[in-house]
């Protein structure tokens, strides 16, 4: 009798050479101090190999072969690649490729995971899952999303974690350190790349301290709570900031996802002139 196959992962990547994707595993396996079993997780090279396919047709070659694998997660890298039928910014067409991946999850029983690139331009000043290039109807069939954005510092990028079910997660920077990603507690994620000039501001910075009045050093706020106090969006207020920082008006509580905000005695006294409706 043959040996049951054992649950894992099968891992299918359509942009690398084999060679270059097992290098690159190697390294990051050294660089943890871990032995990669292949009976948990396979390399599905399929680089040059879908030409003439159909999306059905790919899906459900990759799932047969996940389920003679005993695989239980199935990674997708770069997502795009699969996108051979639809127009990649029509939501129509976008839904029904969504459908056919959802074949992953409900005829295969597996945990699907994507990787998608992020549209052109400077992301900044987006919502999370507006990042992701193409329709929006991509991030809406998401049930988790982790979204990398560039910080101002090189080598670095802000996380955004989006999910349907668990409790929120605060944003945090992670840096490259050939060969993996390492987390940076002592970069704040609203520092991110700006695109050069900029836009005349639409909010008050008083106002925006005035809305957290009641802050503390003990008593400090996330940046979620806040904006919605202050009645703006969560990008909207990460825009301002830096500038509320650079004037001393606000200070940071904790570190990585446990940083919270509160105002300054200097923010106390902007926040006052809005609060005595002595700023319009």
């Amino acid at each position: 009798m043959g040996t049951a196959p054992t649950a894992g992962a099968s891992y299918v990547n359509l942009e690398l050479k084999p060679q270059t994707f097992v290098r690159r595993l190697q390294a990051i396996a050294r660089a943890l101090g871990i032995t990669v079993d292949q009976s948990w997780f396979n390399h599905l090279s399929l680089r040059g190999k879908l030409s003439g396919l159909t999306v059905r047709e790919i899906v459900t070659r990759i799932g047969e072969v996940a389920a003679k694998l005993g695989a239980t997660v199935i990674i997708v890298d770069p997502l795009f690649k699969l996108n051979v039928e639809g127009e990649e910014n029509s939501s129509r067409d976008q839904t029904v490729f969504c459908n056919e991946l959802d074949r992953l999850t409900t005829e295969y029983n597996c945990t699907a995971i994507f990787n998608d690139h992020s549209g052109k331009g400077n992301q900044s000043e987006k919502d999370p899952l507006d990042v992701i290039r193409g329709s929006s109807a991509k991030g809406g069939d998401l049930d988790a999303a982790m979204v990398l954005r560039k910080h101002d510092v090189e080598g670095c990028f802000r996380v955004d974690l989006v999910h349907r079910e668990l409790p929120p997660v605060e944003p945090f920077v992670i840096g490259w350190e050939f060969p993996l990603m390492r987390l940076r507690p002592d970069l704040s994620p609203d520092d991110m790349k700006k695109p050069k000039g900029g836009r005349t501001p639409s909010q008050a910075p008083e106002r925006l301290c005035a809305a957290i009045a009641t802050t503390t050093a003990e008593n400090p706020i996330s940046i979620s709570a806040w904006a919605g106090l202050a009645k703006v969006s969560r990008q909207t207020l990460q825009g301002y900031l830096p500038g509320l920082r650079k004037n001393g008006w606000i200070n940071t509580a904790g570190e990585g996802n446990t940083a919270r905000q509160y105002l300054t005695e200097k923010g106390r006294i902007a926040a006052g002139k809005t609060l005595n409706g002595s700023h319009e």
